[in-house]
């Protein structure tokens, strides 16, 4: 039922100028050579405020858990608002970690309901298949600079990990080096909104 709801609320949020029923508040902390910020949502909603965070504090969680057990010795966390209504709002969440001169940047891209506080699944927008990203690789690859990049490698799946664009288009999140090189971060496929008519009338639901 949620995905019904997530589409029509998507259709509806990218052709109307609505007012932001959620505020995406900034936490910060250092704690030795550990720089942290991360997001903190607020709605009308207490219940959905606690399923955001929760799932929010899973990601720093770890984060904190592998320097605790010296997977690494110095990093930060930081992160962006990709995307905010009165029913939707979309994150990027990554961080840095660094052992000696090794640096590995890990991103998540999450999207939330605010009335529920779920966090929607990339299939609540688009159905898309790994030859169909494929076939996008060549004119709608972006590395971590918005740069269009044209990678020599082939997508193997369908990540989870997508942030919605302001202009309606759809961002499918690959993690560094996945796609791109190590110097491109993590890189992404966009697909406007005829790329997402037309995938999902090309993938009906089964």
């Amino acid at each position: 039922m949620f995905k019904k709801a997530a589409l029509a609320a998507l259709a509806l949020c990218f052709s109307l100028s609505v007012p932001a029923f959620a505020e995406v508040e900034s936490q910060q902390a250092q704690v030795g050579n550990l720089e942290m910020t991360w997001p903190v949502v607020h709605t009308k909603n207490k219940k959905a405020d606690t399923m955001i965070n929760k799932d929010i504090k899973t990601f720093m969680d770890d984060f904190r858990a592998g320097f605790v057990d010296r997977k690494f010795t110095s990093g930060r966390t930081w992160y962006e608002t990709k995307y905010e209504d009165n029913q939707l709002v979309s994150l990027v969440l990554s961080d840095l970690r660094t052992q000696g001169g090794d640096n590995k940047v890990r991103t998540s891209a999450v999207v939330y309901e605010l009335a529920s506080g779920q966090r929607l699944p990339l299939s609540a927008f688009v159905r898309v298949t790994v030859a169909d990203l494929n076939g996008y690789l060549a004119n709608q690859c972006y590395n971590s600079s918005d740069v269009k990049i044209h990678p020599t490698k082939q997508v193997t799946r369908v990540p989870e990990d997508f942030f919605l664009n302001q202009d309606g288009s759809i961002s499918i999140l690959f993690q560094t080096d996945e796609l791109g090189t190590l110097l491109d971060g993590p890189v992404y496929i966009r697909l406007s909104q005829p790329d997402l008519r037309d995938l999902n009338t090309r993938n009906p639901r089964a």
